[in-house]
């Protein structure tokens, strides 16, 4: 029996618990000297969200040059937020500065804050 818990139990039991969300754990029982049967209990593990940290979203100058042509050129977002008589040059060389600031990069491609 030794064996079997050193070759197969401890083993499976290590792989559930580090492969998996479950924490898995047994109990074995005797009568006298024999083994009459395993218990085995299962746990879920907790969350490890806690310890993500919230960086905020930087955009490289090329995603931030590409973005600004790509939104200058939306009619839907460039007819918000351009300025009356402002030409798509113009509205992507100010996005291009906007874009820059990570607090309005995530407002306008729209990123979440999480």
């Amino acid at each position: 029996m030794a064996n079997f818990k050193v070759r197969v139990l401890d083993i499976a039991l290590n792989q559930i618990n580090e492969l998996t969300d479950i924490t898995a754990s047994y109990e074995q029982h005797k009568v006298g000297r024999t083994i009459s049967g395993f218990s085995f209990s299962f746990k879920p593990k907790q969350p490890v969200d806690a310890i993500t940290h919230n960086k905020p979203k930087k955009l490289t100058d090329k995603q931030i040059q590409f973005f600004a042509n790509k939104l200058a050129h939306h009619d839907p977002f460039a007819s918000k937020k351009a300025a009356v008589g402002e030409s798509y040059a113009d509205l992507e060389k100010r996005l291009l500065i906007e874009l820059q600031d990570v607090g309005l990069s995530e407002s306008m491609l729209g990123f979440s804050k999480s």
